[in-house]
């Protein structure tokens, strides 16, 4: 596990900031998604211009380029940055984040002293990924349920908080500032869409089956309740996201005015380790780190992949439940794969900047029980 801030081996030799986040609305992976036509590069390209825009920063400004999701995701960084003309892009900075670990953090520690960096995210649209999967992750995640002695009931009233939230933020326009409309054309139609299509009414029928249940790990592990189901997780949706970071001496040369500086960020890779989890061990890191208590902190934004991780960090800190993913996350919204961390980021900053808050956290998921937190200041 480490922490990056300015004194520790490898960190950026000057503070990071963060000039802006925005995401795309979120659409169903179905047919009836408005989005689900659109090719990844050019709704990423869409996010990415509007980026730039909001920033006033020019496409030749840029000098390193990282896409979240792995080489799979190469081509799509290509294709967007040829549709924006961002061409300044050194081979060795075209990279990717890696699969366990936050894009943020990646370029975080890419930042030199004349480096902007844009970080992407996106999904390839799979139609026949509108439900979770069963996964490693899920069987991980009925651990730590089992091992915080999380049930169903509490499992399901999380669930159904994480979409009331959302729904009632949607409804105010509250996640507009965070989302630029995205716009979808044939040879007869063009479509504006402003607003994520993938939030529902938060109700569980209660009927749902398992949807982790592996008789051979029930058998390794008997105290599994298997609550998890489809009615409670998150679920693949179709988004984008990007954000902009550099030096806070680079920023002043160039006017930008930026929205958040990074304090602290931290990772926990022990895919072995199940109690406590990857992301608390990472939060106690930059906690650590820094001596900022956690109740100081005015929003909490951790992973919603599977209900387990919240509630067991949340019990773990005593965070303050109005605190606490006051807007709902993944299970509400959906998870836009490579991009739900960028999308979480905009909804960090986006929710400190309505609510005057100053010192927020985001903490995700990877595979296996890996972790990783980043502490932020809003500028």
């Amino acid at each position: 596990m480490t922490a990056i801030n300015n004194t520790d081996t490898g960190a950026p030799r000057e503070d990071v900031e963060i000039a802006d986040v925005v995401r795309s609305p979120l659409s169903p992976c179905s047919p009836d998604g408005t989005l689900a036509t659109l090719s990844p590069h050019v709704l990423l390209a869409q996010v990415a211009s509007a980026l730039l825009n909001r920033t006033l920063l020019e496409p030749a400004a840029v000098t390193g380029v990282l896409i979240a999701g792995g080489p799979a995701f190469d081509e799509v960084a290509r294709q967007t940055c040829a549709l924006i003309g961002v061409t300044h892009r050194p081979p060795a900075l075209l990279g990717r984040g890696g699969l366990q670990h936050s894009i943020i953090h990646t370029a975080a520690r890419a930042v030199g002293r004349r480096d902007v960096i844009l970080v992407l995210g996106t999904t390839k649209p799979d139609l026949s990924a509108a439900s979770p999967r069963p996964s490693r992750r899920g069987i991980n995640a009925e651990l730590v349920a089992s091992r915080w002695k999380l049930g169903r009931d509490e499992l399901d009233a999380y669930a159904q908080r994480s979409r009331r939230r959302a729904r009632a933020v949607a409804e105010s326009g509250e996640f507009g500032p965070e989302t630029i409309p995205a716009v979808v054309w044939s040879s007869d139609s063009r479509i504006v869409v402003t607003a994520d299509e993938t939030i529902t009414d938060g109700s569980i029928d209660g009927t749902e089956k398992p949807l982790f249940y592996d008789p051979d790990i029930a058998r390794q592990h008997p105290e599994i309740g298997w609550h998890l189901h489809t009615g409670n997780v998150s679920r693949p949706v179709i988004g984008a996201a990007g954000a902009i970071l550099l030096g806070s001496d680079r920023a002043g040369e160039l006017g930008v005015r930026t929205r958040a500086r990074i304090l602290a960020l931290a990772e926990h890779t022990d895919a072995a380790d199940v109690q406590p989890t990857g992301p608390i061990r990472a939060s106690h890191t930059v906690f650590e780190h820094t001596g900022i208590d956690p109740d100081h902190l005015d929003h909490y934004e951790i992973d919603e992949t599977f209900p387990a991780t919240p509630l067991a960090w949340c019990r773990e800190f005593n965070a303050d439940s109005n605190r606490f993913n006051p807007r709902g996350g993944s299970i509400a919204l959906g998870r836009p794969g490579p991009a739900a961390g960028l999308r979480s980021l905009a909804t960090v900053l986006s929710a400190l900047q309505a609510t005057g808050g100053r010192l927020g956290i985001q903490v995700s998921e990877g595979r296996g029980n890996a972790g990783d937190a980043l502490l932020l200041e809003s500028l």
